[in-house]
């Protein structure tokens, strides 16, 4: 192991590479054979070896807070004691691969066979003798394969859930070792050449002889001589000798080692431990782009949206279960990203894609080089997005993948090159002409993005007839508004100087003129959007509405009337309904502030518990609201360790062990409770370590025992446990000073109450999807279910019972029956009249009642989830049905009403499809789970419930209708007189009956069906999520039909649920915090709340001139209206605002067209909109 130069730690256990066949031989089968003998054959290469298989490195995964950005990593097994850490720019590098495999070896070349002798010549006595053939090569050796490659090693990582971001800084390598290379069969030795055959022999030989011939007629005798040519011939060439032969059969590559073996061990908070083949690997796998103000031109100086961020885990455990890694637009030469991040959503199953609400920004920079005149910009650039673990402070190295996009950025507005005359003559007047053009898809010009051109003599040679007497050189031409397309000429008129030169050279400059795109259109949409809110509230649900616009008071405290005291202006509205825009607002020119961050955060705790609820419209600042939830948690109790009660505070006390603890909180209250529970060390046992386990086993016990109430835990040390503990009628005496610091001997476990689980504390994650900004579009169907799922849940049941019982489909409801009877008489009914004498009924928008089921079944079956999520049966002493509050005040609500025998088909469909949702996610749902829970007893409190929701609910509530009424057939006329007559309607009404019954349970059949076979898929989809996050599922499943809005969601706060899943920690019911997370908590608090007293005090300053002018112009305009009428309504004492709406429940007049005018005023302001007057 060891670091290389750029600081990234290597740990390696490789194995070691196998050995070579033979590649070298000596050199004995040089030289060819002699004495006419055969080569030697060559030798045979040996076999390589095997790659050597890989080692096991065995690790955990650190993280030191005390250090961000650096990871630490420790050795188990044979590395443990060896510790490493590296800083942001670096990484560790496991490396476990399998050696190589040797090569295979080559055979040895074969030795060339000897020649063969030559003959002898021939001479005058003998002929010439043959050459000896040649001898034979020898035969080449065998090579061989390529040895195996070794199998990859083990590399085991253990780490905490906690720290699960911290393998984003590991990489690791068990692949299997390459096979080695082929031998090569040795080369077979030549033949030897054969001997040359003996030369022939030639030579002459003269002989003498007598001779008659006839000479002059006489006979002469003559002596001749005669030479004779003679020869033996030579031997013939020897036969050369054949070449030995090589090996023909194949040879082979080693094969490469199979891959080792990556596990990944996750340590729970819970304790159990769960394995895995490889990390997380969370890739981007779609996302688009458009420009801020949507005309199709990617402009400097305006943003870039990103959004529809689509992020897959391709690896092979879940993603990190805490929102710790951020997505951002990569920084490029031209895009300037807003630090304004997404959060990836947490425990992203392998294989599984997400889509993360919300949008990311970036700024596209303006030019910082001049452009060479009459060019056009047009750059091509590219879009990319990067993941970044703000605690590790290093990117995700594989999210950015291959998925980037190209943009181009130019002008929405074009100038095409001047016309003119090239050459003139003094005193000549001179027509210069251009053209403009919007090549964007909207309207530029006066009311959006002003546009001009600026037309200039820098040499004064010109006189420009159209220019001021100020400004003689410059003339300055407002575009005016120019449609998508359009292109406007401009013609300006100027005379030649008379003072100019002969063959002199003059220039006119024209720049076109665009304002900054950045604050134009910036809060009209939201304020459109808001309206369209109000209008459907109105006109839609026919209920009132206050409107509380932040911006005026940059607090939520108003003043009481007639110069009271300040006040909180939330408190007029316990158990009812909050709207909050989620949008970030600018803060007096003094940074910018989320909604929430301006609240009372312990006084929103009262109004939850009370019953009030929130609904938060498409936070800027998911990460923030989640935040404000944890804080939002705690804050209802003092988190004070000691001495509490004696304080007066009644809701807090000390106690000895957990038992005690929950006997104390065993009757709920209204407001947050805070019990400390002492801890003692035990002999030999570190207390932080004991504290913790202590912590644990406490929360497990509060969950069984109260399943449906959320708990805090956080851990003190304490010098000893007081004696008076558990006895009130002892008093605290003072600590005894001493010099030295005594060493802890006890801690306590402060259990807080926190929120329960029927908070309404939601936010959507869509805005509307109108393509209009009027305030008559309609409202898109998501957002009318999101504000039907914000009214109290007791007027929900009211309403639904009035639906159900009244008779009358969900298309057709008027205000008047959907509000009736007393138990909604706090609410203000729209539908009986305008207070004009205009009595024509107001129907309720047919959307919303289809919500307001949807909304129910979605509380009732999370209520029933959380439920069952933990063993134990709850309260004991307590009946099972008293125990769910919100199942409770559903049957309340029916049994005040009496059963309808005016039912129809539609609302007894929607009961049947409320009640079945509500077995379904309670019941098994494979045959696995029904065998165990019947066989083993897996299940039991479920089981309970299953079968209390059958007995006292389901069969009670569908008393409710007229079955016969709604699903049977209509009863038969008959004939028949008298005895007859009764008869006959009997045995009518008999076959109705079990007809309608035989319809209901086909019905009920049916719908249990289609829901399990829902649950089921999502169970497939994500074997590791549980019934409380299948049930959150199922509901944005139902929600995304209801609406037809594809992947609708939204996130329940309190409970974790959704894209914004933050706290595993909520499945257990407790939250549990070491030491140091406990004060760092408190300083939070503490620092939470000087910044709110700061930020109230400072609003009042920027706000008193304002605020006083403007409160005396209303005070005239009141006392006007009054005059006028006396009979006029006083002014709701609730403003409006596009960040607070307020849905009021309690008795008073409509609003006064003052808040909608300040409404516009202050959304102008509040933006730094420069555009007045559009907004006067």
């Amino acid at each position: 192991m060891s670091d290389n130069p750029k600081g990234t730690v290597l740990i390696s256990a490789n194995g070691e590479n196998g050995r070579p066949g033979d590649l070298l031989w000596d050199q004995r089968n040089r030289d060819r054979a002699k004495h006419n003998t055969r080569g030697r054959n060559g030798r045979d290469s040996a076999f390589p070896t095997h790659g050597a298989p890989g080692g096991r490195l065995d690790v955990t995964m650190v993280f030191d807070s005390s250090r961000p950005g650096f990871v630490q990593m420790r050795g188990e097994g044979h590395l443990a004691g060896g510790s490493w850490e590296v800083a942001p720019d670096a990484e560790f590098l496991l490396m476990s691969r399998g050696g190589k495999g040797g090569a295979g070896g080559i055979g040895e070349r074969g030795q060339d066979g000897a020649h063969g002798y030559d003959g002898k010549n021939a001479s005058k006595h003998s002929r010439g003798e043959d050459g000896s053939p040649g001898s034979e090569g020898g035969n080449g050796g065998r090579g061989t394969n390529g040895g195996n490659g070794g199998p990859g090693g083990i590399v085991h990582i253990r780490v905490h859930e906690d720290n699960l971001d911290t393998l984003i800084a590991v990489k690791w390598d068990v692949s299997g070792g390459k096979g080695g290379p082929p031998g090569v069969h040795g080369s077979a030795g030549e033949g030897g050449r054969g001997g040359r055959g003996g030369s022939s022999y030639s030579w002459t030989e003269s002989k003498s002889c007598t001779v008659q011939r006839m000479q002059n007629g006489q006979l002469v005798t003559a002596t001749e001589y005669r030479t004779e040519h003679k020869s033996n011939p030579g031997g013939r060439n020897g036969r050369p000798g054949n070449a030995g032969w090589t090996h023909v059969d194949p040879l082979f590559p080693g094969e490469d080692g199979p891959p080792g073996e990556s596990q990944i061990t996750v340590e729970h908070a819970d304790g159990s431990i769960v394995m895995y083949p490889s990390r997380y690997m969370l890739v981007v796998t779609s996302f688009r782009y458009e420009d801020e103000n949507q005309d199709g031109i990617n402009e400097p100086g305006e943003h870039i949206i990103v959004s529809d961020v689509v992020v897959t885990n391709t690896g092979g455990c879940p993603s990190p279960r805490t929102g710790s890694l951020h997505i951002l637009i990569n920084s490029t030469e031209w895009l300037d990203p807003v630090v304004v991040p997404l959060v990836v959503p947490g425990e992203i199953p392998p294989g599984h894609s997400v889509q993360i609400p919300g949008v990311l920004k970036a700024l596209i920079r303006n030019e910082t080089q001049p452009r060479k005149l009459g060019t056009l910009l047009n750059f091509q650039d590219l879009i990319s997005l990067r993941a970044f673990s703000p605690r590790l402070q290093r990117d995700v190295p594989e999210f950015t993948g291959q998925l980037v996009l190209p943009i181009t950025y130019k002008y929405p507005i074009l100038m095409t090159t001047p016309r003119a005359l090239d050459c003139v003559s003094r005193g000549d007047i001179v027509t210069f002409s251009w053209t403009v053009q919007n090549i964007s898809n909207k309207a530029h010009g006066v009311t959006h993005n002003k546009a001009s051109t600026h037309l200039s003599d820098p040499g004064g040679m010109f006189d420009l007839k159209r220019a001021s007497p100020d400004t003689p050189h410059d003339i300055l031409d407002a575009i005016g508004v120019i449609q998508p397309g359009e292109k406007k000429p401009i013609i300006v008129d100027f005379q030649v100087s008379e003072l100019a030169e002969d063959f002199s050279t003059g220039s006119m400059l024209i720049k076109l003129l665009l304002a900054d795109p950045i604050n134009v259109n910036m809060v009209r949409s939201s304020n459109e959007f808001v309206l369209q809110m109000l209008d459907f509230i109105q006109q839609g649900l026919h209920l009132a509405v206050d409107v509380f616009n932040l911006s005026l008071t940059g607090s939520f405290m108003v003043s009481a009337p007639e110069g009271g005291a300040e006040y909180p202006v939330l408190s007029n509205y316990s158990g009812k309904s909050v709207i909050i825009m989620g949008n970030t607002m600018n803060y007096f020119q003094n940074g910018t502030r989320e909604p929430w961050d301006l609240s009372d955060a312990a006084h929103m705790f009262e109004l939850a518990r009370q019953g009030t609820g929130f609904l938060v419209v498409a936070p800027t600042n998911m990460a923030s609201l989640q935040e404000f939830e944890e804080i939002l948690s705690v804050s209802g109790v003092s988190l004070t360790p000691r001495n509490t009660a004696a304080n007066g505070d009644s809701h807090s006390a000390e106690v000895k062990d957990v038992k005690d603890a929950i006997q104390k909180l065993a009757n709920p209250t209204t407001e947050s409770q805070i019990v400390s529970v002492f801890v003692k060390k035990p002999v030999l046992r570190n207390l932080d370590k004991t504290l913790a386990k202590r912590a644990d086993s406490a929360g497990r016990e509060l969950g069984r025992a109260f399943p449906l109430r959320r708990f805090f835990i956080g851990l003190t040390l304490v010098e000893e446990i007081p004696e008076d503990i558990g006895n009130p009628d002892v008093a605290d005496e003072k600590p005894k000073k001493s010099k030295k610091t005594p060493k802890p001997k006890a801690g306590m476990l402060h259990i807080i109450e926190g929120l329960p689980h029927n908070t309404k504390l939601v936010a959507t994650t869509q805005e509307s999807d109108s393509q209009s900004n009027s305030r008559t579009a309609a409202l898109s169907d998501y957002m009318v279910a999101m504000l039907v799922h914000s009214l109290p849940f007791e007027d929900q049941c009211e309403m639904f019972w009035s639906l159900v019982t009244g008779g009358v489909g969900q298309d057709c409801v008027a205000a008047g029956v959907l509000y009736g009877g007393d138990s909604l008489g706090h609410l203000i009914n729209r539908g009986d009249g305008d207070g004009d004498g205009n009595s024509e009924e107001k129907l309720v928008h047919a959307k919303a009642c289809e919500a307001l089921s949807w909304s129910i079944a979605t509380q009732l079956a999370s209520e029933l989830t959380h439920f069952c999520a933990t063993g134990g049966g709850g309260s004991s002493s307590r009946p099972m049905l008293a125990q769910f509050p919100l199942l409770n005040q559903f049957i309340s609500s029916a049994a005040s009403r009496p059963s309808s025998s005016s039912s129809n088909n539609t609302t007894t469909t929607v009961l049947i499809n409320l009640l079945i949702h509500l077995t379904s996610v309670t019941s098994p749902l494979t045959f696995g789970q029904r065998l165990g829970q019947t066989m083993t007893g897996a299940g039991k409190r479920r089981k309970k419930v299953h079968k209390m929701l059958i007995t006292h609910v389901t069969e009670p509530l569908l008393a409710k209708v007229d079955l016969k009424g709604s699903l049977g057939a209509a009863a038969p006329e008959t004939d028949c007189d008298g005895d007859d007559i009764e008869q006959a309607d009997d045995k009518a009404n008999q076959k109705v009956k079990k007809s309608a019954e035989k319809e209901l349970a086909q019905l009920v059949k049916d719908t249990e069906t289609k829901t399990k076979k829902q649950l089921v898929q999502l169970r497939k989809a994500n074997p590791h999520m549980d019934r409380v996050a299948r049930a959150h599922e199922l509901a944005c499943h139902v929600l995304a039909q209801l609406t037809n809005t594809p992947g609708a969601t939204f996130i329940d706060l309190v409970n974790g649920d959704g894209v914004g899943n933050v706290m595993k920690g909520d499945r257990t019911r407790k939250r549990v915090v070491d030491r140091d997370g406990y004060v760092k908590l408190k300083l939070r608090l503490v620092q939470r709340a000087e910044n709110l007293v700061d930020d109230v005090a400072y609003s009042k300053d920027r706000l008193r001139g304002m605020v006083t002018s403007a409160r005396k112009e209303t005070e005239t305009e009141t006392e006007t209206e009054t005059e006028t009428s006396t009979e006029q309504p006083e002014p709701n004492t609730a403003p409006v605002s596009p960040v607070v709406q307020v849905q009021r429940a309690e008795e008073d007049s409509e609003q006064s067209p003052l808040f909608i005018e300040a409404e516009k005023s202050v959304a102008v302001m509040r933006e730094q909109e420069v555009l007045v007057p559009e907004a006067v």
